[in-house]
């Protein structure tokens, strides 16, 4: 009966076979257009990217108090 493995595992488990059960070739893989190759570690990519930056900016602007105020100010004058 095969191994069943979480995940992240599995993926690290595939690049270790793909690299000869080298780890240090793993490591150094070459192979950047592979869809796995970010996960080859068995952990999650960090997000560094302008993604995240982004995403806690509009974040922000959606909680900013002062243009609610400012949006009630136009609907009073109306």
């Amino acid at each position: 009966m095969p191994k069943i493995y979480r995940p992240l595992r599995a993926m690290r488990v595939y690049c270790l076979d793909c690299m000869c059960g080298q780890s240090k070739e793993v490591r150094l893989c070459p192979s950047e257009h592979c869809a796995l190759w970010p996960y080859r570690m068995g952990r999650r990519p960090k997000e560094n990217g302008p993604s995240k930056k982004l995403a806690a900016s509009s974040r922000f602007e959606q909680s900013d108090p002062t243009k609610v105020e400012n949006v009630t100010k136009d609907a009073e004058s109306d």
